[in-house]
């Protein structure tokens, strides 16, 4: 019998028990919406009436605040970061970022050998913080060769604690002369958290000169916003 109250909720894993316990769910009248690594079983409930997500951040944004989440995988979205599939592991990357959850697993994937997969994780270390074990990694990889892999790690430096404000304000302000536009975007966007000290804002200053016009919007912004 359906419910009075439905409730929506969120399914990771479309195993059999995954897959049974949102059918029911679904039946009760509750709506579901459904994420697995496994496309074909994500068609088969979309099919049923769930509302079918392709990736873990498609499937968060799918789900309406407080979300109500069910994970019906052995280890959660964890185990997906040790997927042979590159995707598949900078999906989890994603993922655990948007679920606030699985920082230890995200701090592993800094180290993958795939650099897009690196960059994804640095980049979720925005979202998830970017403490003392993981600053030297974050630094490093400031100067990789993949503009990906910069741009990741100019992102994470937005989540360093305030312990760690004055190295954190100088990768950023040596990542203003990046080559590459996006890890300068990067940059700028991550210094924006630390405009109110004085270092910050002189690099901010110097943003103010870019020859690309987002980058020296978004200092101006920063630099305004103080």
């Amino acid at each position: 019998m359906a419910t009075d109250t439905p409730m929506q909720l969120g399914m990771i894993g479309l195993g059999r028990m995954g897959a049974n316990l949102t059918r029911r769910l679904m039946r009760d009248g509750h709506p579901c919406v459904a994420y697995d690594v496994n496309a074909d079983a994500v068609k088969g409930l979309t099919a049923e009436g769930a509302t079918g997500a392709t990736t873990l951040a498609e499937f968060v944004n799918a789900l309406a605040k407080p979300r109500n989440i069910w994970i019906m995988v052995p280890a959660g979205v964890v185990d997906a970061t040790g997927d042979e599939n590159r995707e598949v592991r900078i999906a989890a990357a994603a993922g655990l970022a948007t679920l606030r959850g699985g920082g230890a697993a995200v701090s592993a994937l800094i180290a993958d050998p795939d650099p897009l997969v690196r960059a994804a994780a640095l980049a979720a270390l925005a979202e998830l913080g970017c403490g003392n074990d993981d600053f030297a990694a974050v630094e490093k990889a400031l100067q990789a060769t993949a503009w990906q892999v910069r741009e990741g790690a100019a992102r994470a430096l937005s989540g360093a604690p305030g312990d760690l404000a004055g190295p954190a304000i100088s990768g950023l302000s040596e990542a203003l002369g990046d080559a590459h536009l996006d890890v300068r975007k990067a940059a700028v966007l991550s210094l924006t958290r630390w405009a109110g000290e004085p270092a910050a804002r002189d690099a901010l200053g110097v943003a103010l000169k870019d020859t690309d016009a987002d980058v020296r919007a978004y200092a101006r912004r920063a630099l305004d916003s103080e």
